[in-house]
């Protein structure tokens, strides 16, 4: 029976070439290639071996204390009670400064993290900092806001429970915080160039401009002004408006951008009163998330949003009329709304005057004939 007796060195900090001592590790003439070494399911690539000893070199290991595993193809498990304790260790936290606001990626460089984000919780100060990727070496997140002012505050990382010894802390900082005064024109339509004025727009990283969560294609940018095109995809409706700068972090959002909804056609435009027809709309700004489409004061049957200048809507049916009416065909995109006209007529209206016979069988087969009026 093959053993493992002793392991060298007893802890895993980033990538550690261990030495196991142990007996009969040759049995049944094995080698390199017949033999499996794992901690915690990560693979000991083995890279010498003997019948007392092994080496092998182990990437990284979730931080904790775990039992050494080895097998040998053709012999079966080794006995082994051998632990090894992975450290939990923090290297290096970039940014350490952040706009108020909070925004910026954090990476926090180290050893022992779970790969899996849900075991894992950053908190700076008393606020959560998302998790967004992990491996065993590397976490980022993003810096939550931390309100209205600077202060520097803890940096405390839990992975798969257990605490990691940091004495890093964020400096919010007031003075590198974006921050936007006014915006001009306050009102447009997509494709409007707008003008940003504030402060502290060019940090260390690229700048970025959103108009809700919309980019703004910057054309001119300096520390106080920028000049950028609202992208075309924005939808109707009244949209923040916000810098970010990386590694600094988002300016304020309390500035508001209103994006005009137009309606341009409606094809068909006319239907029957029975209503129930695919009626295409044209215009712009359609990409909201709250989308209502009525007709003579009825919602539509359904709406469908094909891009931010089309719509579908089935049409609603109406009170009949032996004259053709006229009425509003209104859209709403996020409290914002815009009328064009859709005619009911009485021509397009199908309608049964008669059906013989009125019954049959159980056993079907019956042919029925249908009498009425605007057939197709």
């Amino acid at each position: 029976t093959p053993h493992f007796d002793s392991v060298s060195p007893q802890w895993i900090n980033d990538t550690t070439n261990l030495t196991i001592t142990g007996r009969n590790l040759l049995t049944g003439g094995s080698t390199m290639a017949d033999i499996d070494v794992s901690i915690n399911s990560n693979i000991c690539n083995v890279t010498e071996m003997g019948n007392e000893s092994i080496t092998c070199t182990v990437i990284s290991v979730e931080a904790g204390q775990y039992t050494i595993i080895g097998f040998i193809d053709g012999i079966g498990n080794i006995y082994s009670t051998l632990t090894i304790t992975s450290e939990a260790l923090i290297s290096t936290i970039v940014p350490l400064m952040s706009s108020i606001y909070g925004g910026a990626t954090m990476t926090i460089v180290g050893h022992g993290f779970s790969k899996n984000i849900s075991q894992i919780q950053v908190t700076i100060g008393t606020n959560i900092c998302p998790v967004i990727q992990a491996t065993n070496n590397r976490i980022q997140c993003i810096i939550p806001p931390q309100g209205n002012s600077s202060g520097s505050v803890n940096i405390s990382i839990i992975s798969h429970q257990i605490s990691f010894p940091s004495s890093f802390t964020l400096n919010y900082n007031e003075t590198v915080t974006p921050n936007i005064t006014s915006i001009s024109p306050t009102f447009g339509n997509s494709s409007q160039v707008l003008h940003i004025i504030g402060d502290n727009f060019v940090g260390v990283g690229q700048t970025t401009a959103f108009v809700g969560n919309t980019k703004c294609i910057i054309r001119n940018s300096s520390q106080n002004l920028i000049i950028c095109t609202i992208d075309l995809s924005l939808a109707a409706g009244h949209h923040s408006v916000r810098i970010h700068v990386d590694v600094v972090g988002n300016s304020n959002s309390n500035i508001f951008y209103t994006n005009d909804l137009s309606v341009t056609n409606t094809t068909p435009s006319e239907g029957g009163y029975g209503g129930g027809l695919s009626t295409t709309i044209l215009g712009h700004g359609f990409n909201g998330t709250d989308v209502n489409v009525t007709i003579c004061n009825q919602t539509c049957l359904s709406v469908q949003v094909v891009s931010n200048d089309q719509l579908i809507c089935i049409t609603p049916d109406v009170s009949v009329s032996d004259v053709n009416s006229s009425c509003n065909l209104t859209v709403t995109v996020d409290g914002i709304s815009k009328s064009t006209y859709f005619i009911y007529k009485a021509n397009l209206t199908a309608s049964i005057t008669s059906v013989s016979p009125v019954r049959g069988g159980t056993g079907g087969g019956t042919t029925i004939t249908i009498n009425g009026n605007n057939f197709p």
